[in-house]
């Protein structure tokens, strides 16, 4: 998960001056004779804009989480196959996909320590985590913090008990509950891809309002009866909202100076000890209240997280520069 944050930022383009940033664009647009504005280019453009220098952090974060998604999406899908007769086989592919993704890091991965640091930025020799709180960072960085925990403990909430759901509450077969946890990884994939690029266009912000949206289908998905083609639509559709914290990569390490980017993005897993207790909490919650209880909590949750979200510095149009 730390590679999968940090990776857009070996990949991040230095910064250009705002004439020269516009310049490029404007070429692009005559070269394609593309007859839409500058600040609203489309996926191709972007991809575009990405390998000249242009800055399209959202994107490349949102590309990442999408093979990140499709991943569980593949699994889930031939999961079901082998879930009636040994569920140990679906453990035993993601332990070894695993395995496989490392060695791939470790051999095609570039290091980022080559590369060369930002005109008028110095790299610092030894980077500690004590310099993300010292004066000025220490609310933002435990506001990032606790935002990671609330994302994972709202995911736990839902995500944890979603084919269990599936399976005692509405009695579905282990190859049902595949497709309709298919359904909602499948909508992740598309999702992160757009959240992605939604934040490059109105900023890192904006994707509060996914989670907003992702607390609305909880409740919906809870409601509808199953089997039914709109639940699988309303799970898609929860996917496709909750992937909007893809971005928080080159959204944490825009928050700090250029020498701190890496071990910002390490704020991300900080959430899981909070999602370590919340697994417990909802555990209880549910064996107290009951499942569907336990899952609405993630809704609540998720609402919370988009509140504290919003108030959070902008970086977008600021030059990502570090605001603390």
């Amino acid at each position: 998960m730390y590679v999968r944050h940090a990776a857009f930022d070996m990949a991040k383009p230095q910064p250009r001056k705002p004439e020269q940033t516009f310049a490029a664009c404007a070429f692009l647009k005559r070269r394609q004779h593309i007859r839409r504005e500058l600040h609203r280019p489309r996926l191709f453009e972007k991809i575009r804009c990405l390998a000249i220098g242009i800055p399209a952090e959202g994107l490349l974060a949102g590309l990442v989480q999408l093979v990140y998604n499709g991943g569980d999406a593949t699994l889930s899908w031939f999961g079901r196959l082998a879930a009636e007769s040994d569920w140990r086989h679906v453990m035993v592919a993601g332990g070894v996909a695993a395995l496989l993704a490392a060695l791939l890091v470790r051999l095609a991965v570039p290091d980022d320590r080559g590369v060369p640091p930002s005109a008028g930025q110095q790299r610092a020799a030894t980077p500690a985590v004590r310099e993300l709180f010292v004066a000025g960072r220490v609310r933002l960085t435990l506001t990032l913090a606790l935002l990671c925990g609330l994302n994972f403990f709202a995911f736990q909430s839902f995500n944890g008990w979603l084919s269990t759901f599936l399976r005692e509450t509405h009695h579905l077969s282990a190859d049902a509950v595949g497709r309709y946890v298919t359904a909602v990884h499948l909508g992740s994939m598309l999702g992160a891809v757009v959240w992605g690029v939604l934040a490059d266009r109105y900023g890192r912000r904006f994707n509060a309002y996914a989670f907003m949206a992702a607390a609305v289908f909880i409740l919906l998905y809870l409601w509808i009866p199953a089997p039914s083609a709109l639940l699988a639509a309303v799970g898609f559709a929860y996917g496709f909202c909750f992937v909007a914290s893809g971005i928080w990569g080159p959204y944490f390490t825009e928050l700090y100076p250029a020498h701190l980017h890496a071990t910002a993005a390490s704020i991300f897993n900080w959430g899981r000890v909070v999602s370590f207790f919340g697994a417990l909490l909802s555990g209880t919650i549910a064996d107290a209240l009951g499942l569907t209880v336990a899952m609405r909590v993630g809704a609540v949750v998720f609402l919370v997280a988009a509140i504290l979200w919003r108030t959070l510095p902008e970086t977008l149009h600021t030059g990502g520069e570090a605001r603390a």
